[in-house]
Order: C-alpha cells, then sequence, then structure tokens
C-alpha cells in the first residue's frame, strides 16, 4: 500500500531562507504570502544545509544522496539509485520538468541517466506544446512550467505518479512578467529583480496549489515537497537580503505539505535538526517504505543516528575536495585532511560505492 499515490517536487532555483519573509523579518510577508502561510502551518526542516552547488550536483546531493557528481556522471550511470529510480522501482510514473534547453550542463543525461527519470521535459519538448510561451534568459518561464505539471498530473491522475519541477525565475538575472502595479507599494519603490521574481514565484505557488484543487488532486494521496537546489553564490544582487558582513546564505528551505496532517510521518520531523541535502533522500526511503540502498552518504532524520559527514554542520569548516568533486561538510574537530577524510569514509562504509548493500 502506497502512503502517497502522488508525490511533487518543487525545486526553486538559488533559494535560501533569508530571501524568504518567514525566516528574515526584514522582508515584508506580502512578498511570498502563500509560502509564509504554507512554511506556518505544515512539516518543515529550518536547519537543512546545501550539501553542493551548482544545479546538478545540489541535485544529485538532495536525490541521490551522494556529493561526487563529476565521478557518478562518469562512472554511475545506471549503478546507482535516486529517489527516481526507487519510486520507479515501487511502481510510480516518474516526470522531471526543467525550462532549460536539454543540452545545458548536461540536463537531459543528468536527469535521465544518472537519476533515472523516466521521462523529461526541458525547453524544447515546451516550445512543441507551447505557442510562444515566455521566456527568460535560461529558458522557459516557471509559470508555463507550472501548467505543465498540472497537465501532467491531471493526464496521469489515476496512476502513481513523482514529478520534479525544477524552476528558473529566481536564478540571476531573475525574471517577472507581472506588470508594475502587480506588485506591492514597497517592490515598486525599489529596483530589486529578486524581490520581483520572489513576489511572482509566491504567485506561481500559489496558482499550482489551486490548480491542483480545482483538478481535485489536493488530497491526503498528494504530498508536494518545496526546496531549493543550492543555496545562492555570493555576488552583489543578494546583499539586500544578507548585508555586507552577514553573508551565510547555506540555510535552505524545505517543507513537506500533505492533506494527512498528524498523521503524516513528516509531522513528526524535529524541524530544528541540523542536517543536509544528503540527508533529504533517506528520510523520504525511510518515510515512504522503499528500499534503502547501501550507497548514501546522508542520514534518516526520522532515526538518532550519527553521521560524521554532517553530524554537525559548519560553514567555516565547509571544504572542497578536490579528488571527488564535491562538499564535505566537516564536525568541528575533526582536522582530517581531505583526502584522508575521504578514504576513511568509503574504507568504512563502502568499499564499492555502487555495490554496498543497505
Amino acid at each position: 500500500m502506497r502512503l502517497y499515490k502522488r508525490i511533487v517536487l518543487l525545486c526553486f532555483e538559488s533559494v535560501s531562507q533569508k530571501m524568504l519573509p518567514f525566516y528574515n523579518k526584514n522582508i515584508p510577508v506580502e512578498t511570498m504570502p502563500f509560502l509564509h502561510t504554507l512554511l506556518g502551518s505544515h512539516p518543515r526542516l529550518d536547519k537543512l544545509c546545501t550539501a553542493h552547488s551548482p544545479t546538478n550536483h545540489g541535485m544529485h546531493a538532495l536525490l541521490s544522496s551522494r556529493m561526487a557528481y563529476d565521478y557518478d556522471m562518469r562512472h554511475g550511470i545506471g549503478r546507482i539509485d535516486s529517489l527516481a529510480s526507487l519510486l520507479r522501482e515501487a511502481g510510480y510514473g516518474t516526470y522531471f520538468l526543467t525550462g532549460v534547453t536539454r543540452h545545458y550542463g548536461d540536463k537531459e543525461l543528468f536527469c535521465k541517466s544518472l537519476l533515472r527519470y523516466e521521462h523529461f521535459f526541458s525547453e524544447e519538448s515546451v516550445r512543441a506544446l507551447y505557442d510562444s510561451p515566455p521566456s527568460l534568459q535560461w529558458g522557459i518561464a516557471d509559470k508555463v512550467m507550472f501548467d505543465l505539471a498540472l497537465r501532467v498530473l491531471d493526464a496521469q491522475r489515476d496512476a502513481p505518479v513523482f514529478l520534479t519541477l525544477h524552476t528558473l525565475n529566481t536564478h540571476p538575472t531573475f525574471f517577472h512578467s507581472l506588470e508594475e502595479d502587480a506588485f506591492p507599494e514597497y517592490i515598486r519603490k525599489t529596483s530589486s529583480k529578486l524581490l520581483r521574481a520572489l513576489f511572482e514565484s509566491d504567485r506561481d505557488i500559489m496558482g499550482f496549489f489551486k490548480g491542483l484543487g480545482k483538478l481535485r488532486l489536493l488530497d491526503e494521496d498528494t504530498l508536494v515537497i518545496i526546496t531549493s537546489d543550492h543555496s545562492p553564490s555570493a555576488g552583489p544582487e543578494y546583499l539586500e537580503f544578507f548585508g555586507a558582513d552577514d553573508y551565510s546564505p547555506d540555510l535552505i528551505p524545505c517543507l513537506f505539505v500533505t492533506g494527512k496532517g498528524s498523521a503524516s510521518p513528516f509531522a513528526g520531523l524535529n524541524p530544528n535538526t541540523v542536517c543536509s541535502q544528503l540527508d533529504f533522500l533517506p528520510t523520504i526511503v525511510d518515510a515512504l517504505g522503499l528500499r534503502r540502498p547501501g550507497h548514501l552518504m546522508g542520514r534518516s532524520l526520522f532515526c538518532g543516528q550519527d553521521n560524521p559527514v554532517i553530524s554537525q554542520y559548519s560553514h567555516d569548516l565547509r571544504i572542497k575536495t578536490r579528488n571527488a568533486d564535491c562538499f564535505v561538510n566537516i564536525a568541528p574537530g575533526n582536522d582530517l585532511g581531505e583526502a584522508e577524510f575521504l578514504r576513511k569514509w568509503y574504507n568504512n562504509n563502502l568499499l564499492d560505492p555502487y555495490t554496498a548493500k543497505g
């Protein structure tokens, strides 16, 4: 028996908690009122840290609980599991939607071959489905992708579905299509493209949930997860949110919207648990009763076991491992060099990272 028939993962581009009014009191609630309400009324993780960036690297950490993106793209295709492959194994149809071209960053290869999504929609396929869809520098505007997501979910309403939508509007140079008088007065008084993109993103989220309601798909059988691919990279366009002396954007949102209320397994999560994107897949695996692969680097937030990789997150101690092309969060007091750390981790856990048994 499946806990949820429909699982939707909304993964927003380069969004930090400090960009959201719920976490940053310097940003008026009217910037993102709908998301603000969702965050206050559904299970969430308040201490979820970026494990890797840019986009594909962060998504790989989130969906495969692994950090060595470049290595896995060369050697791991068909050998490692992701949330998509585990849900396919459990009988779900799997869909990945993105407004970028399928060629950007090997997006199609990454999504279909490494993550193993069965169906993949990119800029090319969207342009074949829509007549002159609104575009931004990176591809198709988010509102079109949300509409496509609703169409897919409606068409597959009788089948188990896992759908991932990766947005674009909040990526520099930021995008909005609303007329200026649609924005709150305080936004109109600024020149901030990012505030306008966030406001429109909130409208998109609200429209998506309203669409689910109209299609009668917003029920106890539907789980919607809202998070980000990674926190934004340092840049002057973010100073209005972080300040020159307080740039710590590594915490990203993670929200579980479900109609099951206290019966949802996510209701039992402690929102203050310090965790990383690496912990996302092990936690979902436990919540949904899926097979647990042996190559996961994170740990389930439903159990109390410690994980030396991310047991205590420290931005100052984050190092980039050259050999594995990944970020490792070292707990304070662990002064192992990067190569020695990885060698010990693999020797103790994954002699063969692809065939280890869970």
